[in-house]
């Protein structure tokens, strides 16, 4: 029982510092782009992140070969493409909203259109959501619309297509029943050619000097905020329940504005801080535990390898 709760412990823990790395790496996604543009600091990113991801491929849980092939290539393939546009949106929107935290905020809201998503292909909704949507609207009408940076600007307007295809890419991997470290692998290349297709046809391939100023956001981003949190999460999933992952994996919009505040010096204003308790608020309750039959499969609704 001893043994039980420490793992718990420790699985909670590791979720949480994952959260914290995701949460942070917003702040690397702004610096990073002093040197990079968002196609060439994504494609760089993608690269190391699969590369970091690649030693999972040694577990028990991953050696044995797909079953299905032609099924593990197109979840590579489907839910590659949505997070290459999930991050490529939240990439831009970033750039021009120059806030790690008011980005992470907005970016959040994936939590919430999931549902919607779901609603529109014919999935029930939960009780909860219906509790926690009201909050999410209120709230980022008070991050957005108030103070200094009041208005709905492009930035934020991307940044919420980027959450519509993060929403997009979680339900595609809910849906594709394939090796859950094949799918991050796979899914992690595909959206690394994706990016160095688009950077290169673009022509805004990196030079060695740029990658070279730029080198720690990236490897931040593509190293600790993707391979060592996704091996945090893994370990988290395997100890805490997936009410309590959700929740955990929720917080990483608070730890993007304190790390913009920390590490950026970006301030607020009142209102908009209230929409981000706000906001948090209907994360929370939309991931709240529900009564459920035992053999409903719970919709997965953390970010995934982002």
């Amino acid at each position: 029982m001893a043994t039980n709760k420490v793992r718990k412990f420790l699985g909670a823990g590791a979720l949480l510092l994952a959260a914290v790395l995701w949460g942070t790496a917003f702040v690397t996604q702004l610096t990073g782009m002093d040197h990079l543009s968002p196609l060439a600091f994504n494609a760089l990113r993608f690269t190391l992140g699969s590369l970091s991801v690649a030693p999972l491929l040694a577990l028990p849980e991953a050696r044995a070969l797909p079953g299905n092939w032609k099924r593990t290539i197109l979840a590579c393939v489907l839910s590659g493409t949505a997070l290459f546009a999930a991050i490529a949106f939240e990439q831009y929107g970033v750039a021009l909203s120059g806030s790690a935290g008011r980005s992470g905020f907005i970016t959040a809201l994936y939590i919430v259109i999931t549902p919607l998503l779901g609603m529109a292909m014919g999935e029930k909704s939960r009780p909860q959501f219906w509790i926690a949507l009201p909050f999410s609207l209120v709230g980022l009408g008070l991050l957005t619309l108030t103070g200094k940076q009041g208005g709905i600007g492009l930035g934020d307007v991307l940044l919420l297509i980027g959450a519509f295809f993060f929403a997009a890419q979680l339900h595609i991997v809910n849906r594709m029943s394939v090796n859950t470290l094949h799918l991050s692998f796979g899914q992690l290349v595909v959206a690394a050619i994706l990016s160095w297709i688009l950077t290169l046809v673009t022509g805004q391939a990196p030079t060695w000097g740029d990658i070279g100023a730029a080198a720690w956001p990236v490897i931040y981003s593509g190293v600790i905020a993707t391979g060592v949190a996704y091996t945090l999460q893994v370990f988290g999933q395997t100890s805490v329940d997936p009410s309590s992952t959700s929740i955990l994996m929720s917080m990483e919009s608070l730890f993007s504005v304190i790390g913009g505040a920390v590490f950026l010096g970006e301030r607020m204003s009142v209102q908009a801080y209230i929409g981000c308790v706000l906001m948090l608020a209907g994360t929370v309750i939309s991931e709240l535990p529900s009564r459920r039959k035992s053999t409903d499969k719970p919709l997965v609704t953390e970010r995934k390898m982002d």
